[in-house]
């Protein structure tokens, strides 16, 4: 299934109005509406919103690379992403038929590619990071980007050895300042909260943990695991991965974090899902999905939220594409997805008469 069906928007939405939790929107009968946008349900861009081919639904940007995620500032798409040899080599029998087989694939580095005005598209990308490092080996990937004050961006990037940090003009070059910062660790995604200090989520290991920080340069790890909660008793879930946050103020001004991530399970099957938290402590887990539905039977990875100012949430990330050659090469694309699922990004074609 390739689309989120009309029918799983519904009862998500009936599900959110009866049983809304403590973080996530119990303020009013009806969740306001920061809390709604984030908690979803979300639903793909289509064809005229993004104005590209939607292979796969909701694809947002088109090359013939592949993603292991990619991050939205304002003006820019952040993506980790290697470009497909040619010819393409023969897949490896023996990686997993859902997984990426990186020998099909050139070197990862990390990509800017400019938002388009006219639609939520994104402009051929730009390499600006590559591994240059002995810490990184060959391969950087991961980006989280954070614009300063000043006008430029910091970039957070994961590589073999941990967790690094490059600044630099928006547009590029980036220079690497630190690194490793943490060992041990993946899949930054770093916010500023409203004391000021900075928290970085991480993958580390079969969970997510959590770092703080005064100036987002120095961290120190709070809490080697947080407890994002259990969705369903009866889905054994064995591994959180890939967080992605945002930092959000309700409408009576409770100042929160939400965090999406992957929630694997143990039939071999994952979700994107949602928790909550007020203090950074504890966490309220939405019991649905966020993007797909319930069963798990969509694919979709590394989601990586966008706080629009209109109340809007956009949701970024990964889902299963071929590449066609000799010898196809299986990849994945990035993905774009708003809450309310109602919302129109563009004004839709005319109907013809």
């Amino acid at each position: 299934m390739t689309h989120v069906r009309m029918t799983h928007v519904r009862a998500l939405i009936a599900f959110l109005v009866v049983a809304g939790c403590a973080t996530l929107g119990d303020e009013t009968a009806f969740p306001g509406p920061l809390q709604t946008t984030g908690v979803g349900p979300f639903r793909l861009f289509t064809g005229d919103e993004t104005n590209l081919p939607s292979r796969p639904v909701g694809a947002v940007i088109v090359g013939d690379f592949a993603t292991t995620g990619g991050m939205r500032t304002e003006a820019a798409l952040w993506v980790a992403a290697a470009p497909v040899l040619d010819p393409v080599p023969e897949r490896d029998p023996d990686v997993p038929e859902d997984e990426i087989d990186w020998a099909q694939f050139g070197a990862r580095s990390i990509l800017r590619a400019a938002t388009r005005p006219e639609d939520f598209g994104f402009l051929t990308s730009e390499v600006v990071l590559e591994a240059t490092e002995a810490w990184e080996e060959d391969a950087v990937f991961d980006p989280w980007a954070f614009p300063l004050p000043d006008g430029r961006v910091r970039l957070y990037y994961a590589a073999a050895g941990g967790i690094g940090i490059a600044e630099g003009p928006a547009s590029g070059p980036f220079v690497k300042v630190a690194g490793p910062i943490l060992t041990d660790a993946r899949s930054p995604t770093v916010i500023q909260v409203g004391d000021g200090s900075f928290w970085m989520f991480f993958e580390r290991g079969d969970g997510i943990a959590r770092a703080t920080s005064a100036d987002g340069l120095d961290f120190v790890v709070a809490d080697e695991a947080i407890d994002v909660g259990l969705a369903d008793a009866e889905l054994a879930e064995t591994r959180f991965a890939h967080p992605g946050a945002v930092f959000a103020v309700s409408p009576t001004g409770r100042e929160m974090v939400r965090v999406y991530f992957e929630a694997h399970r143990e039939d071999g099957t994952q979700v994107l899902a949602l928790a909550a938290s007020l203090d950074g402590v504890a966490y309220d887990r939405l019991q649905n999905p966020v993007l797909g539905v319930p069963e798990g039977d969509d694919d979709y990875r590394a989601p990586a939220p966008y706080l629009r100012e209109d109340s809007v949430t956009l949701l970024y990330a990964t889902a299963p594409k071929t590449i066609r050659g000799d010898h196809d090469a299986i990849a994945r694309a990035i993905i774009g997805s708003v809450a309310p699922a109602f919302t129109q990004l563009v004004e839709p074609p005319p109907e013809e008469e």
